[in-house]
């Protein structure tokens, strides 16, 4: 299995897009991770080009303070585990 990922930011989703299109061309279906904010999803949601595609909640740290850093860097640690989950269950 091999997982493309993304942050919401758009910079990468060409080069995740042409990744997964050689990959698809050596008959290989990778599976997507990225963010529900940013254009990941509108990009990827329904390529059938992946196997899967996952959308995770996401934001960033910077420029946040208090209360608000905190939650950010708590959904971080919340999406590393559901990360780990999703590559454990995708093998």
């Amino acid at each position: 299995m091999i997982a493309i990922t993304g942050g919401g930011t758009g910079g990468h989703l060409v080069i995740a897009r042409a990744i997964k299109e050689e990959l698809n061309k050596r008959g290989l279906k990778p599976i997507y991770i990225g963010s529900t904010g940013g254009q990941d999803k509108a990009w990827f949601e329904n390529d059938d080009g992946f196997s899967h595609t996952y959308f995770l909640q996401s934001e960033g740290v910077v420029n946040k303070r208090g209360l608000k850093k905190i939650t950010a860097l708590f959904n971080i640690i919340k999406s590393a585990f559901t990360c780990k989950a999703i590559l454990k269950n995708t093998k």
